[in-house]
């Protein structure tokens, strides 16, 4: 974990920013670039001019710059803004899905500039922009690889800097004229330093190259993603949004297409940007009464609402949603939508069967448990009937998720029997699938790994003749987590790499010993990530080991799990005794 950051600092107002135009490259391999030069040119001295933020707050590489100095200028400094007209290259991967290079903004030495390193600087940027599709006089050949997948290159870049922590990403999604993208650049930031909201920069930035170039393309070009409300802040008193009413926000929708791509913002500001879920909740409410009845009887539309119901929270409207999505008489749902629907039923079920055991629903609680049975029961026979007609990892994985709620259930209800056979049933689809995940060399085979681990410790962990976890399975499942963080890090794999210390620490019975070493890094990771949703998972998890464990260990033993317990449910944001 040493290369995760220990602390985030966010940009302030009085931070800077880096514009990089056309670095140095290999010339034998990529060809000039004399448009993102210009580009680059003309931002800087947008920002730096009148009107501007001063030519002493903008640092601008603009002189066939090595990746040294690239990387070097990155760090040295605070930036609020990172601007780059460059080359790019799409991540390459292997045919067993190893790493062959990271990808990102081209630069020397075969060097990149991508995720990883913002990561790495100083503060969190609010604003990336990142034009890597200059036409360069119309020879796209000698520009990009013929087989580079622009779109998919803008998307994945937006979408690792956005779960960094980056409010605003812009990325063009395909090659662009360098005189429109120049009058793009130059109008938005034109706009920002106007105070205008990020969506409204965005889109006089595309009137602008529209109107510059009729003929081009170029205005379309340009991917946004983030907070449509983010401005621009001249001093640190001033927000760093502007409030805009829903109708006011999805003025622009005017498609099938527009509506999808507005629920999709909506998806990624709840999942890696903690925006508030009431306020998320009342704009897909918004666009549910606007376009629900003229477009939400297509396939690909009911799913893009389930899916932003289901991010910002409202289970019994994702439900809803995925149900249309797949009686839609398009069949334009995808199968992940029959996925989600049980994924969705089985999570509703367990948070009914929680309300009962605190006493937060009304209704007598047997009646309630049997409510949440229900659901769950009915999940598992979709998700069990799709994972043996098409079986993957996920599906079988779902399969766990679903009867691991079961057991749960089971056991508030005080039905002993039917909870060890849902857990039993639980272990088996996460061993399916774990088998599945090695045989298809799957990067992601520490998800049913630990949760098939997790099982196994409360099944036997207590019997004085289990002989521990299989030693090439647990190495694996490591091994797996460890390129995971190296290759593609997310909160899942670092959280995943404290899990497995627990797990194995439990199964020696030697939690005391490493309490204090995982509460911190708990709280380290919580530190950097807080956003509640990710870590419920990571309590429940907790819960369902710890507690099982507490009930046969030792008192000293029972008093680091009670420890190690208190920290995980204060991350997820629960009572520490609850």
């Amino acid at each position: 974990q040493d290369n995760y950051r220990q602390q985030v600092q966010d940009a302030s107002a009085d931070d800077a920013v880096l514009v990089i135009g056309e670095p140095k490259v290999d010339n034998t391999v990529y060809g000039a670039l004399p448009g993102a030069r210009a580009e680059a040119v003309a931002v800087a001295a947008t920002l730096a001019g009148p009107g501007g933020i001063g030519a002493q707050r903008v640092t601008a590489l603009i002189d066939d710059n090595d990746a040294g100095s690239v990387i070097n200028t990155l760090f040295e400094r605070r930036y609020r803004i990172v601007h780059v007209a460059a080359h790019g290259e799409p991540v390459l991967r292997s045919a067993s899905g190893g790493l062959v290079s990271k990808g990102g903004v081209v630069l020397s030495d075969a060097s990149f500039l991508g995720s990883d390193e913002i990561r790495s600087m100083r503060t969190v940027p609010e604003l990336v922009f990142v034009n890597c599709c200059h036409l360069a006089a119309r020879q796209p050949g000698q520009t990009l690889r013929p087989d580079f997948d622009r779109p998919t290159f803008a998307w994945g870049l937006a979408d690792s800097l956005i779960q960094i922590g980056v409010r605003c990403v812009i990325a063009a999604g395909w090659a662009v004229d360098d005189g429109p993208a120049k009058v793009f650049a130059t109008t938005f930031y034109r706009e920002i330093l106007a105070h205008r909201p990020f969506i409204t920069a965005v889109a006089a930035a595309r009137e602008a190259a529209w109107n510059e170039d009729r003929s081009s393309n170029t205005w379309a070009a340009y991917q946004a993603y983030g907070d449509p409300n983010w401005i621009y802040r001249r001093g640190e008193g001033e927000a760093a949004s502007a409030p805009i009413a829903p109708r006011a926000e999805y003025e622009s929708v005017a498609s099938p297409l527009g509506l999808a791509l507005a629920l999709e913002e909506l998806v990624v500001q709840s999942k890696w940007m903690r925006a508030d879920a009431t306020t998320q909740l009342e704009r897909a409410r918004h666009l549910q009464a606007r376009f629900g009845r003229l477009w939400g009887g297509m396939g690909a539309v009911a799913e893009a609402f389930a899916l932003a119901y289901a991010e910002a929270g409202d289970r019994d409207a994702a439900i809803s949603w995925y149900e249309r999505a797949l009686a839609a008489a398009d069949g334009s749902a995808s199968m992940r939508s029959q996925e989600e629907l049980g994924n969705q039923r089985a999570r509703r079920g367990w948070d009914l069967a929680r309300e009962a055991a605190r006493g937060q629903n009304g209704a007598p609680r047997a009646e309630v448990l049997a409510r949440a049975r229900q659901d769950i029961v009915q999940a598992l026979q979709s998700l069990r009937l799709l994972s043996e007609q098409l079986p993957s990892t996920e599906r079988h994985c779902l399969c766990g998720s679903a009867y691991k709620r079961l057991g749960l259930l089971e056991k508030l209800a005080g039905n002993e029997p039917a909870a060890r056979t849902a857990m039993d049933q639980a272990a088996l689809a996460y061993g399916q699938a774990e088998q599945q995940a090695r045989a298809a060399a799957d990067p992601r085979l520490y998800y049913p790994a630990l949760n098939r681990m997790a099982l196994e410790l409360v099944a036997h962990g207590h019997r004085a003749d289990w002989i521990g976890f299989d030693s090439a399975q647990s190495h694996s499942a490591r091994q797996s987590l460890e390129r995971s963080v190296a290759d593609a890090p997310s909160f899942e794999s670092y959280a995943g790499l404290i899990e497995i210390d627990m797990l194995q620490a439990v199964a020696l019975r030697q939690l005391g010993a490493v309490q204090g070493t995982l509460s911190q890094a708990l709280e380290n990771l919580h530190a950097k990530a807080t956003a509640p949703r990710a870590w419920q998972s990571v309590a429940d998890q907790a819960e369902l080991v710890l507690l099982t464990y507490i009930g046969n260990a030792s008192p000293a033993e029972q008093n680091a799990a009670q420890a190690l317990l208190a920290t995980t449910r204060v991350c997820a944001g629960r009572p520490a005794g609850a």
